[in-house]
């Protein structure tokens, strides 16, 4: 019986090296990568001599002939790490090895982190453009990487990016526009940095509502603050994690946008549960008191907690009203329809204070602060 020919043989390797043709040489290439590629009878001695040859053509003199072993290479999975190191530290060529780098599915984060390591730009762009970045990848890019390098990362949702790292990213490019437009796009953004990025839009906003429009201070604040306080209640939607929450409360009272307002907002959205932690936040109480005094329908010792949490007097009353409003409804209707809810709410309103007379919340809670004498009265 006659044994099997081989596949890859010595003459092959000295074709390689001595072939002065290089369409010979990339037909060499192409035979051998196709076999390393997806053949899985090669013997021990076929693999070595496609490795060798896969050396030989990484230090090619013709830039044709590195694309073409790079072209043949790029849906193998199972190269050794020699074999990666060659072809990553030999082809300098930027438009064969960056697309290799971008699209190589057989590196380990090992092998990223070790490319990362020769604190090229190019080559870590390329590795923060690769269709799933790991977070330990991320990390490292992060303490390595320049602007550019940043940039291209945080546009990447393929890429896990650390807490720790959006932090990292945060302060030390906070003045760069594009990265921070890039962070705010994001879907797994840490809610305490979430918010203060809206701050920070909000505030470049209130800038240029100022010398565009020659608005006041005072107006312009106010418009930026119930642009934010929309936002930040979005940020912190009822699907959002308590854990997450609690941080995003806690960040709030700590750079004192734990408003009145803010929590008010709360009631003519819906949303009992922000409510319940920010007023026990503002209290200094246990949120299970909160939701025991809502539950409990105790009016009084409600009126007690909103002076606990330095409540405005003026909103003691509509939130009251909220409160109220929101216990009837829960019960009658879908509270996924928070439209037809807010829509009760300031209906409600507009009947016990008819001085408001407001079409939308924001309107409603600008004339809410205006209307003490009419809360006082209700009170």
């Amino acid at each position: 019986m006659i044994g099997k020919l081989p596949l890859i043989t010595i003459q092959d390797v000295d074709g390689l090296r001595d072939n002065p043709s290089e369409q010979g040489r990339m037909a060499i290439i192409q035979k051998v990568t196709s076999h390393y590629t997806h053949n899985n009878s090669l013997t021990e001695i076929e693999r070595e001599l496609a490795e060798e040859i896969i050396k030989i053509a990484a230090n090619d003199v013709a830039n044709i002939v590195k694309e073409t072993l790079i072209e043949q290479l790029r849906d193998c999975k199972d190269i050794p790490q020699s074999l990666i190191t060659e072809l990553t530290n030999n082809i300098d060529v930027t438009n064969i090895v960056l697309p290799f780098l971008q699209s190589f599915e057989g590196f380990s984060d090992d092998d990223l982190l070790e490319i990362i390591a020769s604190h090229c730009p190019q080559r870590q762009k390329a590795i923060a453009s690769r269709r799933t970045v790991s977070e330990r990848v991320s990390d490292k890019l992060i303490e390595e990487g320049v602007r550019d390098v940043i940039t291209t990362l945080t546009a990447n949702q393929g890429a896990v990016i650390s807490p720790k790292g959006y932090h990292q990213i945060y302060e030390k490019f906070r003045d760069d526009i594009d990265i921070k437009r890039n962070l705010c796009l994001r879907s797994n953004l840490p809610i305490a940095l979430a918010e203060r990025l809206v701050t920070e839009v909000s505030m470049g906003l209130r800038d240029q509502l100022l010398s565009r429009y020659k608005i006041s201070p005072t107006i312009a604040k106010k418009v930026t603050q119930y642009a934010q306080e929309k936002v930040t209640l979005f940020i912190a939607h009822p699907n959002t994690p308590i854990a997450n929450l609690q941080k995003l409360i806690h960040h709030l009272k700590d750079s004192k946008r734990l408003t009145d307002t803010i929590i008010m907002r709360a009631i003519c959205m819906g949303d009992m549960r922000f409510f319940n932690f920010a007023l026990a936040e503002r209290a200094g109480v246990p949120v299970s008191s909160v939701q025991k005094t809502y539950f409990d329908n105790d009016e009084k010792s409600m009126r007690a907690l909103f002076v606990k949490a330095n409540i405005s007097s003026t909103l003691h009353a509509p939130m009251l009203i909220g409160v109220q409003v929101y216990r009837e409804a829960s019960q009658e209707i879908d509270m996924a329809n928070l439209e037809t809810f807010s829509r009760r709410v300031i209906e409600r309103f507009l009947t016990q204070f008819p001085a408001v007379g407001a079409d939308t919340i924001d309107h409603l809670l600008d004339k809410l602060h205006g209307c003490s004498r009419t809360s006082a009265y209700l009170m």
